[in-house]
C-alpha cells in the first residue's frame, strides 16, 4: 500500500485520485494535525495573560452580553469599542466549563489557517503549471512555515483575534485566486463570478471582525481590477 502511494504521488501516476480528491485529502491531515498540535499547546501553556486579555477581550464580552456599554464608559479605554463578537464564545465556554477548555477550543479554530494557506498556495502553484505532486509537497512545506512561525506560536490559544479571522482572509484570498486561476477558466461565468463574491464576503467578515484585517481588504480590491 505504502508502495503504491509512493508511486502514485512521486511517479505521475495520480489514475488512483483525481486532483481534487488529493486537495481534499491533503487538506483533511493538514486540519487534522494543525489542530492536535495547536489543542496540545494551549493545553501546555494554560490560560491567556496577557496585557490585551486584562485589558478588553474577555471583558468586551461580558459588557455586550450583561448590556453594560452605556454604564461603563472606556471601562477597556479605546479597545472598549472593538467588535465583541470574537470574543463571546471564549467567555461563554470560561462560564460554562474552564479557561483551559476554551483556549483549547480558540486553538482549533486557530488551527483552521492552516488549511487555508495550503489552498492557497496549492492554487497559486497550479496555476503556474507546477506538476501536482510538486504543488502538494511545496504547499505543506509553505503551510509549516506558516504555522512553525514564532508569533503565530505565541498567540495559539488567546484572545489576540489575529489568527482567528486570518483563516477568513486567507480563505477569501483562497477563492480570489480559484477564481482568476487557469483552472477556473473554462468554468461557467456565473461560478466564478460567486467565487469572487465568497471571497469578497469571507474577507469582509475578517475586517468586520477585526479591523486590522482591513488592508488585505483594499488590497483585494485593488487586485480585481488589475
Amino acid at each position: 500500500l505504502l508502495h503504491r502511494f509512493y508511486n502514485t504521488v512521486f511517479s505521475g501516476d495520480h489514475s488512483m485520485l483525481t486532483e481534487k480528491q488529493w486537495l481534499i485529502v491533503w487538506v483533511c491531515l493538514v486540519t487534522v494535525a494543525v489542530s492536535a498540535l495547536f489543542a496540545w499547546l494551549a493545553y501546555s501553556v494554560g490560560q491567556d495573560a496577557n496585557f490585551d486579555f486584562y485589558n478588553y477581550p474577555f471583558y468586551n464580552a461580558y459588557s455586550f452580553l450583561n448590556d453594560r456599554f452605556w454604564f461603563d464608559i472606556q471601562a477597556a479605554q479605546r479597545q472598549n469599542y472593538f467588535n465583541p463578537f470574537p470574543d463571546i464564545p471564549f467567555y461563554w465556554l470560561t462560564q460554562e466549563f474552564d479557561s483551559t477548555v476554551a483556549s483549547m477550543a480558540y486553538a482549533v479554530v486557530q488551527a483552521w489557517h492552516a488549511p487555508a494557506v495550503f489552498i492557497l498556495s496549492f492554487v497559486l502553484l497550479r496555476s503556474q503549471s507546477v506538476r501536482l505532486p510538486i504543488a502538494l509537497l511545496v504547499s505543506v512545506l509553505i503551510t509549516a512555515v506558516a504555522v512553525l512561525a514564532p508569533l503565530n506560536f505565541r498567540l495559539v490559544g488567546t484572545l489576540t483575534g489575529d489568527t482567528t479571522t486570518a483563516m477568513l482572509v486567507i480563505a477569501g484570498l483562497a477563492c480570489f485566486a480559484m477564481a482568476m486561476s487557469q483552472t477556473a477558466a473554462g468554468q461557467d461565468r456565473v461560478i466564478k463570478q460567486w467565487m469572487f463574491g465568497f471571497a469578497g464576503l469571507l474577507v469582509g467578515l475578517g475586517v468586520g471582525l477585526k479591523l486590522t484585517n482591513g488592508p488585505f481588504a483594499v488590497a483585494l480590491v485593488a487586485c480585481g481590477f488589475l
